[in-house]
């Protein structure tokens, strides 16, 4: 590489070497767009993977559940097992501290584990209420029915299932790959609340599910959008162009924001949307405390199965 190409490197670098912070923000959101397009690979291309495990799996499994729970451990397997490779990747190249210990035992520990379990299913429960009262069941808010005479084992199953898949997902892109990339230049409160408007604006519970605009415009525009106002601020001292190149970084966030609520249902389905970015920001705030990423795995939990019981409840007919 020549003298005069490292140079032209060197002055391309050199705002994001003075705005760490944009830099660390740009990686996070590539980095979540990588883990996002290895959950697409994995799905395309794991399917003959998948079903050879079911083929293993399936004499093991008498009943009809049996086969459903073969078939979707099968494909967890498979889905998970793309972005599992692609973070850990990402973390040993960049060397970023895992939360892998457990919350200790003071009272400050003890009540965020406590609201990790109570906050998303009583927010949940608060949106039912509100939805009794306006006349949205709590169904066609969650966007899951049964059928008014379903039993509840074949619910239960899907649900633990399906949690079994989007669990590990959301544990990864949020607090595993893009927190810790937010804390390396910032303070923990800076970076649970970057994670959380960037992770509950696309919210967690679809990380399982993305499209080509989340999975790949999405993270790029971001990207961008979180670097030109860095740059602005570097190569040119006028305060009124970078506030105009920032407008970019205003339109992907508030398209996020517009996402979060273009289907939402009156109150009662601002509080349901609310509730993802809920569980984003308890499980944000219980890695900056404990160093651990159990409060977000309960957060998402309780918000998972406290949706599926209320869509049950409300589809079988029983009061609230």
């Amino acid at each position: 590489m020549s003298t005069s190409t490292r140079s032209s490197l060197a002055d391309l670098a050199a705002p994001l070497d003075r705005y760490p912070l944009a830099r660390e923000a740009a990686l996070a959101a590539l980095a979540f767009g990588a883990l996002q397009a290895a959950v697409v690979v994995s799905s395309a291309v794991g399917v003959p993977v998948a079903r050879g495990l079911v083929d293993l799996g399936s004499p093991l499994a008498a009943t009809g559940a049996g086969q459903l729970a073969v078939s979707a451990l099968a494909n967890t397997v498979v889905i998970v097992g793309g972005p599992t490779l692609a973070a850990a990747a990402y973390v040993h190249v960049r060397d970023l501290p895992v939360p892998l210990s457990l919350p200790g035992r003071g009272r400050a520990d003890l009540a965020l584990v406590a609201a990790a379990l109570a906050g998303p299913a009583l927010a949940l429960a608060i949106a039912a209420l509100l939805g009794d009262l306006t006349g949205t069941p709590f169904y066609e808010l969650s966007g899951s029915r049964s059928a008014p005479d379903a039993g509840v084992r074949v619910p239960t199953v899907i649900t633990l299932l399906g949690l079994a898949l989007t669990l590990p997902a959301y544990l990864l892109v949020a607090h595993v790959v893009v927190q810790p990339t937010l804390r390396t230049v910032s303070g923990e409160a800076t970076a649970a609340g970057l994670t959380t408007l960037f992770v509950g604006l696309l919210g967690p519970t679809a990380l399982t599910r993305p499209g080509p605009l989340r999975a790949f415009a999405f993270p790029a525009l971001l990207a961008i959008a979180v670097v030109l106002p860095a740059c602005a601020a570097y190569w040119y001292d006028r305060q009124w162009l970078t506030a105009v190149v920032a407008v970019p970084l205003a339109l992907v966030l508030a398209g996020g924001v517009h996402d979060l609520l273009v289907d939402v249902a009156g109150p009662a389905g601002a509080l349901y949307a609310g509730g993802e970015v809920l569980v984003v920001a308890i499980g944000a705030a219980g890695v900056a405390r404990t160093d651990s990423v159990v409060p977000a795995a309960l957060a998402f939990t309780s918000y998972t199965v406290g949706a599926a019981a209320l869509s049950y409840l409300t589809s079988v007919g029983m009061p609230i």
